[in-house]
């Protein structure tokens, strides 16, 4: 099946991209740079017709036994060594010196290791993840140089001690909406892509200049299981919030159309039933159904717990997606 997810890209972004013009800014970013960034993602690029790419990491290979790994390993235990040197140095003498073959030798090449194994498999980023004080043993806090390479090496080999293969991701990505298709055979797995994806993106988006990137699901209908005395909605840029819809939200002061109008990524929305009583299911369900549509929702929780069940659009095949698009483009002329 092909689970329909959208791309959402920073206000920021956007308006940087978009200074002589909104509609060119917007395409530049569908069209070229989102799917420039996805290239260095997947190992396999098709393209299936002008608007869609088909992306997947088909080889699920054991990372250890790859050339960049080697390096990787190699450049991290040159790095470890010296850095050992400057500390017992400092243990000895209370100085600490960093050669200059450590400063721009040792340490950069650690650093460009790093790099390129992560951009081989991106998966790796979710290594930062672990906390940092898990990896410090045998480290000195007062010796700077080169500590938080050999601690992002340490929680990469236990990454790796945990998930020794690579991943395999396939998806399709659509540049006239900006939605992305992932292969899952069920709802939990179209969720593990999803949250590997992001992680995956938000890995190197930076480095394309897209800022952090959410990925949010597109449903007709989300349900909640429960009635609930305070919800929080977690909507996302461009927010999609409609003031007929919910209006009830904001005091008279027209809130929404100020707030519309800054910057904002991201708006939580919390609202409290009154005394004793509590919103039934299909109020809550009621709020968000239209962002749900265009990728606007990205969660509702109740005490930080996420209590949204989205039915998330589901395909059988791209030739379904195309159609579809095809049709309901006619639709519109």
């Amino acid at each position: 099946m092909l689970y329909e997810y959208k791309i959402n890209l920073e206000p920021n972004i956007i308006a940087a991209y978009s200074k002589q013009n909104l509609q060119d800014g917007k395409k530049q970013l569908r069209e070229i740079l989102i799917p420039n960034m996805l290239k260095n993602l997947f190992q396999k690029i098709e393209t299936i017709d002008d608007n869609t790419l088909f992306l997947s990491n088909p080889e699920s290979l054991e990372i250890r036994l790859t050339e960049e790994y080697e390096d990787f390993k190699d450049k991290m235990a040159m790095l470890y060594t010296k850095y050992n040197a400057v500390v017992k140095e400092f243990e000895d003498t209370g100085g600490i010196t960093y050669s200059k073959s450590f400063l721009n030798d040792t340490k950069k090449e650690a650093k460009d290791a790093i790099k390129k194994l992560l951009r081989a498999f991106p998966e790796l980023n979710l290594a930062a993840d672990y906390p940092n004080n898990l990896f410090n043993k045998m480290l000195n806090k007062d010796v700077g140089h080169g500590r938080m390479y050999i601690i992002h090496g340490r929680k990469i080999e236990k990454y790796l001690d945990e998930n020794p293969l690579s991943t395999s991701i396939s998806a399709y990505y659509d540049s006239l909406t900006e939605r992305i298709y992932l292969k899952a055979e069920n709802d939990n797995g179209a969720e593990a892509s999803r949250v590997l994806l992001t992680k995956m993106i938000n890995g190197i988006s930076y480095e394309h200049n897209l800022g952090k990137i959410n990925i949010n699901p597109i449903f007709e209908e989300y349900k909640i299981p429960n009635a609930y005395g305070k919800v929080v909605f977690h909507f996302v840029y461009p927010n999609g919030l409609s003031p007929e819809k919910s209006k009830y939200i904001f005091d008279k002061m027209n809130k929404f159309e100020k707030i519309n109008k800054l910057p904002f990524s991201k708006l939580d929305v919390s609202i409290s039933a009154p005394a004793e009583e509590k919103f039934s299911a299909d109020q809550i369900e009621d709020v968000g159904k239209e962002d749900g549509k265009f990728g606007y929702l990205a969660n509702i929780t109740n005490a930080a717990k996420k209590i949204m069940e989205p039915v998330i659009n589901t395909y059988h095949t791209i030739k379904e997606v195309i159609d579809e698009k095809n049709r309901t483009n006619k639709g519109k002329e």
